[in-house]
Parts: structure tokens; C-alpha cells; sequence
């Protein structure tokens, strides 16, 4: 970046632009498919549509190489809390569960753990996983992507920000409060009129 001190300017409209992309397209998906839109909109799509079928290649890609490397950082996270090195040395030992192990094998038991308590979790609610989503990802994306960056840059970099760019940060946490609110609402309202459709292992 050739002039580094712009940058202060320039965050809070990048935050804007996205937030602006993602609240119409979820708007424009609403407006097109209706209460026939599912969670994930290329899935509303025809399966015979070219377009359909290169956003499915696309989200495949996405997910195989960003998911390890967000929930790598979770695991790092919980490893050195509980003590488990990331890397190993010759003959040493961590406690696990009561056992002495390998590092090496305390990462690979921890790590499995957590991937089979995940697909245990997703084959156990296949029917109502939609709305759970909706759920997490009204609060937790809501939070994470839009107001707790916006309201955190803004405690660092108070005495940097002039008016426009603090009238941006506040744009964006407006935007994520109105996500968190009423996507929050909507996710409870459709989790109690379907809880009786609700079945553990349903999909067997």
C-alpha cells in the first residue's frame, strides 16, 4: 500500500460496500424465489442451470479451503488453553483425559473429536438444521462481520477518525443491528412453529 496512513479513510466505505452487497443480494434472492428460497440460494436455482451449477463448484471450493483454515484457529486456541503444544519435541508428553500422550496424538484425538461431534450434531437434525443456522448466523455473523470489527476499530483508532469516516463505522454496526435484531426474531419465530417437525436422526 503506497500511502498506509489512507487506510484509515478507506476501512470504513470497504465495510459499507460489503454490507451493502450482502443485505441486497439477500434481498434480490427474497424478491426472486419468495417463501421458496432456501438456506442456501443457489439451491433454489434450477439443478440443470449452468449458473446453479458453477455456484455449487465455487461454494464446494470455498468451504474445502476456508473451513480449515478458520477452525484450525479454534483449535489452536483451545490446544494451548488446555496445555497441548503445537509443535512436537522428541519424547515429549502432554496429559490428556487421565493418559500420557504423544502431542501429535492429544491434537488428533482433540481435533476428531470435535469433527465428530459437528457431523453427529449435523446428521442429528437434518430437517431443522436451516433454521439453527439461521439462528447462529444471525447473532454470531452479525456480530463477528459487522458490529464487534466496526465498534472495536473505532476504540483503537478514536483520535485517527474524522466524521465521515466515523459516520461509515456507524452505518456498518447500524446495518449488523438491524441483521441481528430482526434476523434473530425471524429464526425464533420459524424454530417454534416447526418444533413439532423437529426429529433427532430424522434423515435415517
Amino acid at each position: 500500500m503506497k500511502r498506509p496512513h489512507d487506510w484509515n479513510k478507506l476501512f470504513p466505505y470497504c465495510w459499507a460496500i460489503v454490507a451493502l452487497i450482502l443485505f441486497s443480494t439477500g434481498i434480490v434472492g427474497f424478491l426472486g424465489y419468495g417463501s421458496a428460497t432456501k438456506d442456501i440460494i443457489f439451491l433454489s436455482m434450477a439443478p440443470d442451470n449452468g449458473i446453479s451449477t458453477t455456484a455449487a463448484v465455487f461454494f464446494l471450493l470455498y468451504g474445502l479451503y476456508t473451513i480449515p483454515l478458520w477452525i484450525n484457529v479454534l483449535f489452536q486456541t483451545f490446544e494451548r488453553r488446555w496445555g497441548i503444544p503445537t509443535h512436537t519435541h522428541r519424547g515429549e508428553r502432554v496429559c490428556m483425559c487421565g493418559l500420557s500422550l504423544n502431542p501429535f496424538v492429544a491434537r488428533l484425538m482433540f481435533r476428531t473429536s470435535i469433527l465428530a461431534a459437528q457431523l453427529t450434531i449435523a446428521l442429528a437434525i437434518p430437517y431443522s438444521f436451516g433454521y439453527l443456522q439461521a439462528l447462529v448466523g444471525s447473532c454470531a455473523i452479525a456480530l463477528g462481520t459487522f458490529i464487534l470489527p466496526a465498534i472495536m476499530y473505532r476504540h483503537f483508532k478514536r483520535k485517527q477518525l474524522g466524521m465521515r469516516s466515523l459516520g461509515g463505522l456507524y452505518f456498518i454496526m447500524l446495518v449488523g443491528g438491524v441483521i441481528l435484531v430482526c434476523g434473530t426474531i425471524v429464526a425464533i419465530i420459524n424454530i417454534v412453529n416447526h418444533i413439532s417437525e423437529y426429529s433427532l436422526f430424522g434423515g435415517f
